[in-house]
């Protein structure tokens, strides 16, 4: 008997997109799929689109809500699936047509399968140049895999590719269900796929990682992770703080501190981000930052910035007051940027 597996598909401002996706959903090798198509409110044609695509398959259901955030309408998702097993998508990315196939062959008696992803930028797709045999990590060896979330990057022997994301992993219902487990808003806090699979990592009984590479990622540079946001500062703090809390309770406080030295990473970030407007804006936003008690805290604590180029200017800068600079630093970084995003993608 054939499990069925939910797929659970937030909708928002797609309507370029939207037919790709369901499509390539609806075209898996594996068809025991109940498509949970959550139009959040979207202003354009999406939610049209979404119920002409209902009438004539059976496995699609709709969910027609007000706009609450990509966390709620995935909640909403999860609040009505019925399958055995759980799975999310993008609407501006596409799936491949053996991915959920290859997800649910993997993952076995393991709550979590993980798989690996293509990306599309500029309307190239990169594919991953990694290859490694199925992996499962339980028990001590899980901890390995959660320090990699905290503290890791992309692109190392073990890990290839980033742990963050929902889009690409395949979640036993009963588990997710057992576990209460749900998403806080993006509206409350940054990354919240991140907050997610920190918790189900650790409450998992095994987690496998696998190299199938089925999924195709849009970078999407209107998208809410690439765009300027006022709030990010205030979101940040909001993750770090949750992040804290959830290493001091679970894990070690070596891990705690080893966490905590990519402070200034996280400040030098959040101004490169809030400094993406402009002028007037931008100062004002780094002049509140900086009179932030969290701020002034990391600057007094770290002396420098150990990450990146970017960051360790900014950071700098942000040590000594430059407010101006780091708004013109930023728009002479942005020049650039397309060339930048694609030599990171091609790494």
């Amino acid at each position: 008997m054939q499990h069925k597996v939910s797929v659970i598909v937030p909708i928002y401002n797609v309507e370029l997109y939207i037919c790709k996706c369901i499509d390539s959903i609806l075209n898996q090798t594996y068809d025991n799929l109940e498509i949970i198509l959550i139009d959040d409110g979207s202003p354009d044609k999406c939610g049209k689109i979404c119920d002409e695509y209902a009438e004539i398959n059976s496995r699609i259901k709709v969910i027609h809500k007000k706009n609450g955030g990509l966390s709620e309408a995935r909640n909403a998702g999860l609040k009505i699936c019925t399958g055995e097993y759980i799975t999310f998508v993008d609407a501006d990315d596409y799936l491949l047509p053996n991915h959920v196939a290859d997800l649910l062959s993997n993952i076995k008696n393991a709550d979590i399968c993980i798989s690996g992803y293509c990306t599309l930028y500029d309307g190239t797709i990169q594919k991953p140049k990694y290859k490694f045999e199925r992996k499962v990590y339980s028990d001590s060896k899980k901890i390995k895999l959660l320090e990699h979330l905290l503290l890791g990057k992309a692109n190392n022997q073990e890990f290839p590719f980033h742990l963050m994301p929902v889009w690409k992993n395949l979640y036993k219902s009963e588990f997710l269900k057992k576990n209460n487990l749900a998403f806080i808003s993006e509206r409350k806090i940054y990354a919240e796929d991140f907050i997610f699979n920190l918790y189900a990592y650790y409450l998992s009984k095994s987690i496998v990682l696998i190299d199938n590479a089925n999924i195709v990622h849009l970078i999407n540079k209107e998208s809410l992770s690439q765009s300027y946001r006022k709030d990010y500062f205030e979101l940040q703090k909001c993750l770090r703080k949750t992040t804290e809390e959830f290493i001091t309770t679970y894990l070690s406080s070596d891990l705690l501190n080893e966490y905590n030295k990519r402070l200034p990473t996280m400040l030098a970030y959040s101004l490169f981000k809030e400094n993406r407007t402009n002028k007037n804006t931008a100062i004002a936003n780094t002049k509140n930052i900086l009179l932030d008690p969290y701020a002034i805290d990391i600057l007094l604590q770290f002396k420098k910035c150990e990450s990146g180029f970017k960051e360790s200017i900014i950071y700098y800068f942000a040590k000594h007051h430059r407010v101006r600079c780091i708004y013109y630093f930023v728009k002479i970084l942005s020049l650039g940027e397309p060339v930048y995003r694609i030599m990171r993608l091609r790494k």
